[in-house]
């Protein structure tokens, strides 16, 4: 017999199509099962007489005077391909079958871009509205399924609920397609049981993004001064008198939010900071500071900058940096060297593709540049009468990187980025006793893997690294 009947009826009279609805048994009578079910507060009871009828009635089941639809059959079930029913005053249209697919459905199911996926096969608890209910719990919320009378509904307040989290609006047979989500559901996907495990295949592909985080280091009893970095700027042009700090985010969607903020002092610059996408990565975007421009809107000072955030419904605030902005000067410049990059190129350790962007930034800390040495190649000939004749000379100048003891907040980026993501580099020194005051921008590429010297019993540090010239044109040679 069976435990579920779908049924198609229409009132006469009335402008409504046609409504579809499922229910379950209610009981037996004379040996059938028993249905029922309300149309604009009026209850119709479907039952069978133990001869050759079944029946729709709205007096209850077996009585006879209010029977509005009749089905000469003695078959267990009555379905659609027994005779049609004979309407009796009430519906023009009445049809049965027996319930389709939505005692099963799958659902797939993600609350966030980072939480895990769930692919939950549900079998339907009951009937509610004419229609089957599911039940299922993820991270001890229960989420109900459930049709109220217009549409279908996903609440976590029990069958019936007021506590919407997805809709899927029309009176659908069974609750399939395109879901209506609040923004913590990522993904839901419902479709109908049936399909054996070795058809059931489908590729799935899900963009997955380390969160922004910001370290807060214990307290382990050393007294060490917050790490600052300087920064100057200057009205003029000159490139290297004019410090620059780029930033960067990757999001998981166009609802993610974020924004760039610096702060002086504490409170927000007049300077605004402008955000820019990458040109090869739609889930990405950067700001570059142009100091000179801080310089000129807000004056020297202790600056911050802050990348606010709300990724996946997961709110947060990334401190990027602390700068101390100086007027560039001679003597604020001197015992500092900086480093110049231009990144280009796709960092894995982030996930971000700055290809085609051409980000900018530099990174000054107190230390030097120098030390040249030419490191001539030399290729010579012996003629037959045993004379020497240079064929080939060439200089390959290399330079050494050396800070002071610095923080780890200026040691560890020249070795996580700088050194090891530019794609262009260049370097200046402001060094008094420098050998040459000629290391201004200087373009160059590493040459030799940084090496770092750590300082017992102090949380200091001293990186060297060498590079040599980008351009390697310093030759004479032979052209006869």
């Amino acid at each position: 017999m069976c435990d579920c009947l779908k049924i198609t009826y229409h009132v006469i009279d009335d402008p409504n199509p046609n409504f579809t609805i499922e229910v379950s048994a209610t009981g037996t009578l004379n040996g059938y099962n028993t249905y029922q079910f309300t149309y604009l507060g009026v209850t119709y009871f479907i039952w069978h007489d133990a001869t050759n009828n079944w029946y729709v009635s709205t007096g209850g089941y077996g009585v006879l005077p209010s029977v509005t639809g009749l089905k000469v059959n003695t078959d267990p079930c009555p379905i659609a391909s027994m005779p049609t029913w004979l309407p009796e005053g009430t519906f023009d249209v009445f049809t049965t079958a027996e319930c389709e697919s939505c005692k099963c459905i799958i659902v797939r199911f993600q609350e966030t871009n980072s939480s895990p996926m769930y692919d939950l096969e549900l079998n339907n608890i009951g009937i509610y509205n004419g229609k089957s209910y599911w039940q299922f719990t993820i991270n001890s919320i229960q989420y109900t399924i459930f049709f109220d009378g217009v549409d279908w509904q996903i609440a976590t307040d029990g069958l019936g609920g007021t506590a919407i989290v997805g809709t899927l609006t029309g009176g659908l047979l069974c609750p399939t397609g395109v879901w209506t989500l609040t923004p913590f559901i990522y993904v839901l996907d419902v479709s109908s049981c049936g399909c054996t495990k070795r058809e059931d295949r489908y590729f799935m592909k899900f963009q997955s993004i380390k969160l922004p985080s910001t370290f807060v280091e214990q307290n382990r009893g050393l007294k060490d001064c917050c790490c600052k970095q300087m920064v100057l700027a200057s009205n003029e042009p000159e490139s290297w008198k004019n410090d620059i700090t780029s930033a960067w985010i990757k999001v998981t969607s166009d609802l993610d939010i974020f924004n760039f903020v610096l702060y002086k002092d504490g409170q927000v610059t007049t300077y605004t900071p402008t955000i820019n996408p990458f040109v090869n990565d739609s889930s990405a975007f950067y700001t570059t500071i142009e100091w000179k421009d801080v310089l000129a809107s807000d004056g020297i000072g202790c600056y911050k900058l802050v990348i606010e955030y709300q990724i996946s419904g997961i709110s947060g605030t990334l401190e990027w940096g602390e700068y101390q902005l100086k007027q560039y000067s001679i003597q604020n410049a001197l015992k500092t060297a900086r480093i110049k990059a231009i990144f280009n190129g796709y960092q894995e350790n982030e996930g971000i593709d700055f290809t085609a962007s051409n980000v900018v930034s530099t990174h000054r800390f107190f230390g030097f540049i120098g030390n040249r040495q030419p490191n001539m190649e030399l290729d010579n000939l012996i003629y037959n009468n045993r004379e020497m004749k240079r064929n080939l000379r060439e200089n390959l100048y290399d330079y050494q990187i050396i800070t002071d003891p610095e923080n780890e907040c200026i040691i560890t980026p020249m070795v996580e980025l700088y050194l090891l993501s530019e794609n262009e580099l260049f370097i200046s020194d402001y060094n008094a006793h420098n050998f040459s005051y000629k290391y201004l921008d200087l373009p160059v590429i590493v040459k030799e893997s940084p090496s770092i010297d750590y300082k017992e019993l102090s949380r200091k540090a001293v990186l060297t690294c060498t590079v040599e010239d980008k351009f390697k044109n310093k030759r004479t040679y032979y052209n006869g």
